[in-house]
């Protein structure tokens, strides 16, 4: 299975050296520009949600997409409301 659609649209956002400063230093400083609310990550998720998931699924195991699920859930539902 490859993940192109959501690695483009992300190489499509970001130059590499944005994504150097998300890998070294998270996305706090701001450089995740195409990223920065709620809503954004939202729509991003939303859009390639099978992809994100089945790339957890094959890397990490289906453990780990139901502990981060069990963590996000109530935040998730609550950020979706506003």
């Amino acid at each position: 299975m490859t993940f192109s659609s959501a690695i483009d649209s992300l190489r499509d956002s970001y130059t590499h050296d944005d994504l150097r400063e998300i890998v070294d230093h998270g996305c706090a400083s701001g450089v995740a520009h195409q990223h920065i609310y709620y809503a954004d990550c939202i729509k991003f998720y939303d859009t390639y949600e099978d992809e994100i998931t089945d790339y957890i699924v094959d890397n990490f195991g289906s453990e780990m997409l139901v502990e981060l699920f069990s963590i996000t859930k109530v935040i998730f539902g609550v950020i979706r409301m506003i």
